[in-house]
């Protein structure tokens, strides 16, 4: 399956996901697919967010970020780290699934590894 066509089926699998896209380390999209959704100015802030992340994980020795969910009153971005520093952005509305997105998204990433590491 190709990387829009992973997105995509995410994005239509997940209610309340209004886009995605798979995002390089320097916040660039790969892939993207959105309907309402601003995935280039997402994914260029949140990866400069997984950059600092990274660095307190080296000096705190704790692991590599698997998944982080920032929710707020109006929305939901759920990223999974799919390896190399690449990551799936999803967007969602408020009230989404968002359960749902992060397990979806996690079993896409793992099926993704193997072309990004």
């Amino acid at each position: 399956m190709s990387f829009e066509a992973t997105v995509a089926r995410l994005v239509d699998e997940c209610p309340g996901v209004v886009g995605g896209g798979i995002v390089d380390p320097d916040g660039i999209p790969v892939v993207t697919v959105a309907a309402e959704a601003s995935i280039e100015e997402t994914g260029a802030e949140f990866a400069a967010i997984l950059r600092e992340m990274a660095q307190a994980e080296r000096e705190l020795d704790h692991g590599e970020v698997r998944q982080l969910t920032v929710e707020t009153q109006d929305s939901a971005t759920v990223l999974t780290l799919i390896g190399e520093g690449y990551f799936i952005l999803l967007q969602m509305e408020s009230g989404g699934l968002v359960g749902k997105a992060r397990f979806l998204s996690r079993v896409a990433a793992e099926r993704l590894r193997a072309d990004f590491v």
